[in-house]
């Protein structure tokens, strides 16, 4: 082959594979059937529910706008994350050892990430975003730092400097209106966003690359090594296909 086709080939399999990439990382359909594709947060709620993080409910629903509760909370983080145990056990007399999200909540209790209050969890309480601002702090151990991003978040304000943690964080944006909404309800789907800019580390500027970070992404990803590097594919994609396009790939000679 001369040169011109030679290279020609190599874009046209480079594209390929682009294409393959890209349009095999997105579902075909909706995992849930109340979240459509059009929802802005669907692929968000997409790789949540394949990590196991969230469930829908028995009739293919996910209902992100039904609010949160602190046993909800305490369910999906203890799902997702590896929690210290810094100190005892707590008897709360509202959640028995035979409560369906015991260990949950006392996972949340033993990392000190929560606490109760007279004698009880509260387990069915709603959360506000504020006391989630909190909570998520704890969680993912971040640098709490006062903010005037919100209009209704002012320096004084209880929760200030949990939401500053989340701003700079890059977790939240607030409203269009300038305001954070402190005091208002946790929806189902507004937590599973949260989480997952902290977990996922979705926001992260390009132009302020933290390399450690950007490995810990590579490393989830699905790599094959060929002659020309290393060739990287979205997890959702079957391993055969990732494979059968790197091959395609290394093997045309230049």
């Amino acid at each position: 082959f001369t040169k011109g086709l030679t290279i020609l080939r190599f874009l046209q399999i480079m594209s390929l594979c682009f294409l393959l990439f890209v349009t095999m990382s997105v579902p075909a359909h909706a995992t849930f059937t109340d979240v459509p594709t059009s929802n802005p947060y669907h692929t968000m709620l997409e790789q949540l529910e394949k990590e196991q993080i969230i469930q829908g409910y028995s009739d293919g629903s996910f209902r992100p706008n039904a609010i949160v509760t602190r046993a909800h909370v305490a369910v999906m983080i203890n799902r997702a994350v590896d929690l210290p145990v810094i100190r005892e056990a707590a008897t709360f007399e509202d959640v028995p050892t035979t409560y369906p999200y015991y260990d949950d909540i006392q996972a949340l209790y033993r990392a000190g990430i929560v606490d109760g209050a007279n004698g009880k969890f509260n387990p069915r309480s709603q959360l506000t975003r504020g006391q989630l601002a909190k909570i998520l702090t704890n969680v993912f151990q971040l640098p709490e730092q006062e903010t005037t991003a919100f209009a209704d978040v002012p320096l004084h304000h209880q929760y200030n400097s949990a939401v500053g943690a989340l701003v700079a964080a890059k977790a939240t944006t607030g409203y269009a209106n300038g305001t954070f909404r402190p005091s208002a309800k946790v929806t189902r789907e507004h937590f599973a966003v949260f989480f997952y800019r902290l977990q996922f580390d979705d926001t992260l500027p390009l132009s302020d690359v933290d390399i450690p970070k950007l490995e810990s992404y590579l490393n989830k990803l699905t790599k094959i090594q060929t002659n020309y590097g290393m060739f990287y594919a979205s997890p959702s994609v079957p391993y055969d296909y990732v494979k059968r396009y790197a091959n395609a790939f290394a093997q045309e000679e230049a």
